[in-house]
């Protein structure tokens, strides 16, 4: 494998492809990404920030501002996204890579942040290492993620619609990692994990088939699976998801988002 990122090729596609209208589809992740920034702010100004997967850079320019004397740094692994962040603010200091090759010296930054990207890399161990080698000795990693109790409820609803049809008991597609997998892998890593902590969010669409759609228009549709999903396997899990999951006006689907502090 050339690198930690799931399908790496494929999702730098995706990623760059919906570039444009990636902040009209995510103010979900902004406001995650305002929490991740609270977080940080009674810190001292540091020298150097690393932002690891910046997508179109929100996150950076909200750093900029907060710190003006700092040097903000961003990476991202889909060369159409930082393409779109350069037409936003053409100053940006920016370099296409992803988590496993971090194109910087050991100890070059005192913070390295990142915000909902980190549920692509496949080998969490191995992209944490580069963030400590990275990092300077009383440094500061914050950093938030999808964990895998993310969209349950379509995982629930296409295990039971794909046990009715093929007599199998789950739908054959990986999950996202676990708290206790991150843990292990902030710890492998040489990191002293100081706050680690979850939250189930709940969001409502007026359907799965828009659920779907979301997921597909946001880039986070490219998880490894092992069969097709065609119509029949869909109408079946949305006849499970509407009896089960249904509110007013729509259904609901759980986000879970680990946020992360460490040194």
């Amino acid at each position: 494998m050339i690198s930690t990122i799931r399908n790496l090729n494929k999702v730098s596609r995706v990623f760059s492809n919906i570039a444009s209208k990636y902040d009209e589809l995510t103010s979900f992740h902004r406001n995650v990404g305002e929490n991740l920034i609270s977080k940080i702010e009674n810190l001292d100004e540091p020298a150097a920030i690393l932002d690891i997967g910046m997508g179109t850079g929100y996150l950076m320019r909200r750093l900029i501002d907060n710190y003006s004397g700092s040097k903000v740094v961003g990476v991202d692994f889909a060369e159409g996204m930082l393409r779109f962040s350069k037409s936003k603010n053409d100053r940006l200091l920016i370099a296409c890579a992803d988590a496993s090759r971090l194109p910087f010296s050991r100890n070059s930054f005192d913070i390295i942040i990142s915000n909902l990207a980190y549920q692509w890399v496949e080998d969490l161990c191995s992209a944490f290492m580069e963030c400590r080698r990275c990092l300077k000795e009383d440094g500061r990693f914050c950093f938030s993620m999808f964990g895998k109790n993310t969209f349950k409820e379509l995982f629930l609803a296409l295990d039971d619609s794909f046990k009715k049809l093929e007599g199998r008991d789950c739908f054959p597609i990986e999950k996202l990692a676990g708290m206790g997998y991150v843990d292990s892998s902030l710890a492998a890593a040489g990191f002293d994990i100081r706050n680690v902590y979850s939250e189930n969010i709940k969001v409502r669409f007026a359907s799965m088939y828009d659920l779907i759609r979301w997921i597909k228009n946001i880039g986070a549709n490219s998880l490894k699976k092992d069969v097709f999903v065609g119509r029949k396997l869909l109408s079946k899990a949305n006849e499970f998801y509407s009896t089960n999951y249904s509110e007013e006006g729509g259904v609901f689907a759980t986000l879970e988002v680990i946020y992360v502090e460490a040194m």
